[in-house]
């Protein structure tokens, strides 16, 4: 590898030298950078995500844009600053898969996180489907048009060109402090002179109160690029974000941000409360192995100390507040989980095709696993490695309230596409799920740190738990 890239940098000096397209690219540069490679010799670590597929772009492991902060860090970790970009590979999403809008919010974001990294390199999917059977895999449908000869514009390549029209040719500036590790805002410089802002979260929806200069003469595009004047009440601006990016341009520089309010979405119609969560009596902190993974590809986490008490919540009245304890002598990258046993295991009424528990986020990117018995007497578990909840549906990337769903049946109304199946057997023998069914346990996955989202940050340790239920 030395010899090749000396061949290049002697020969070809205007050709840029990317090392990696291998997912994160993380094992790549260790074994280079552990056996003597000239790091002089790597303009960029090259990421690329074909394989993130349905996973949620914030969210860190691997195979999605996060891996950039992997391939970083290793070579921090040896003692090399280097930067990361994009390679050809960087991204692929198939719309099958995530449905229109989700796909269209995921290749977004994927490049909002490649600015956020810097890098000089943003390449998404593929400008449409390939035109054989190529097609039908997760690579070959990854397209921004339908496949050819059709190529009929997917709402991705609307959403892309609105970015495109906001975005072209910006310097990336720094990223705005919100108040939230999980509400984003990252400032750019416009070749035009003007400053651009793109807003979004992971997950849920919250209120922005934004302060510019009277002559900000600020403009606003929303994710398809509908462009608005927004009303500046003395230089304050409420703008409310979600999982569809919006942008704000402006003659002058944002001067501060922050979360004005959490939105709690509705409650799902027919979702029907199993235990309110309300009694620290009937909830006993128990003690389990069975999550710890301490190798192999991320999430990791390990057992934890915790503490369960009942308070009084302005919002939502009477609950349950988990708190951890965190060792602090563990790596950033393992996470702590908690054991939740319920001493009254209550009946989730009907034949629920989803589960439901709402919570009060810390933005940790902890996990909510649920454990329920069947009819049958098998017990079942929302849970598996990252290759079972690429989407972050368990993911705890919020503040506020906020209910978490996992479908446990193809009959949800959550599309769900993630490889290894909706929830797990973990006793008995039962083929499949038999109504009814009765909440037995609760996991909870808790970090210490997450993401802001390029640099780790500590987090508040302790989430709130109301009603549990289905529908």
């Amino acid at each position: 590898a030395t010899a090749a890239a000396r061949i290049y940098r002697q020969n070809f000096p205007d050709l840029k030298i990317i090392v990696g397209n291998t997912s994160a690219s993380a094992a790549i540069t260790a074994s280079l950078l552990r056996h003597g490679f000239d790091a002089s010799l790597v303009d960029y670590i090259g990421i690329e995500t074909a394989a993130g597929q349905t996973g949620m772009p914030e969210k860190l492991w691997e195979g999605g844009p996060q891996g950039a902060y992997l391939a970083r860090d290793v070579a921090r970790r040896l003692g090399h600053d280097l930067p990361v970009t994009g390679c050809y590979e960087y991204t692929a999403r198939c719309q099958r898969n995530l449905g229109r809008q989700r796909h269209a919010e995921f290749y977004v974001r994927d490049v909002l996180m490649a600015h956020a990294y810097n890098y000089r390199h943003i390449s998404p999917g593929l400008l449409y489907d390939a035109g054989n059977a190529y097609a039908h895999t997760l690579w070959g449908g990854g397209g921004l048009c339908c496949r050819y000869p059709l190529l009929y514009p997917k709402p991705a390549y609307v959403a892309l060109a609105a970015l495109t029209n906001v975005l072209d040719r910006v310097q990336f500036r720094r990223k705005v402090p919100t108040g939230s590790l999980t509400v984003y805002a990252l400032e750019f410089d416009r070749a035009d002179g003007r400053r651009a802002y793109a807003f979004w979260t992971p997950r849920a929806a919250a209120e922005l109160a934004l302060e510019f200069p009277p002559d900000a003469d600020l403009e606003h595009t929303d994710f398809y690029g509908a462009v608005s004047r927004p009303s500046v009440d003395a230089g304050r601006l409420a703008l409310v974000v979600g999982p569809a990016p919006q942008y704000l341009t402006g003659a002058r520089p944002l001067s501060a941000a922050r979360v004005a309010r959490q939105i709690t979405e509705p409650e799902p119609q027919g979702f029907r409360v199993a235990d309110k969560l309300d009694d620290a009596t009937a909830w006993t902190l128990g003690k389990d192995q069975s999550l710890t993974k301490t190798s192999g590809e991320l999430p990791r986490h390990v057992p934890g100390t915790f503490s369960l008490r009942q308070v009084e919540d302005p919002e939502r009245g009477r609950c349950l507040e988990l708190r951890l304890h965190g060792n602090g002598a563990l790596s950033d990258y393992l996470g702590e989980y908690g054991v939740l046993d319920c001493a009254r295991p209550a009946e989730i009424p009907g034949e629920p095709c989803t589960l439901g528990m709402w919570v009060k986020g810390n933005s940790s990117w902890g996990k909510l696993v649920f454990e329920f018995q069947d009819a049958s007497g098998s017990v079942w578990r929302t849970h598996g490695n990252e290759w079972h909840d690429w989407p972050g549906e368990l993911s705890v990337n919020f503040d506020g309230w906020h209910l978490v769903q996992f479908p446990i049946d193809p009959r949800s109304p959550i599309l769900y596409s993630s490889p290894g199946g909706r929830c797990q057997r973990v006793k008995g023998g039962s083929p499949g799920v038999r109504y009814p069914i009765r909440l037995t346990r609760l996991y909870v996955v808790m970090n210490r740190k997450a993401l802001d989202p390029t640099e780790f940050q500590p987090v508040p340790p302790a989430i709130r738990l109301g009603s549990a239920g289905g529908y």
